[in-house]
């Protein structure tokens, strides 16, 4: 699953808050507004701003699990 911008946007973070994130964790943000993000390698992070966001994005997309 591809988490987005408007995923993080709608956790209720914002767009500065979600760049710092990805230079915490030395990924590219610019990719990551034009292509998303894999879920599966925002969960491997074991963050838990990254688990909110993919939490929410599955609700999105209607699998809650």
């Amino acid at each position: 699953m591809i988490i987005t911008l408007q995923d993080a946007l709608k956790r209720g973070h914002c767009p500065g808050g979600v760049k710092r994130w990805f230079g915490q964790h030395n990924l590219d943000f610019r990719h990551f507004v034009k292509n998303g993000i894999d879920s599966d390698l925002v969960i491997k992070l074991g963050d838990g701003f990254g688990d909110r966001v993919v939490k929410l994005a599955k609700e999105r997309q209607g699998d809650g699990s």
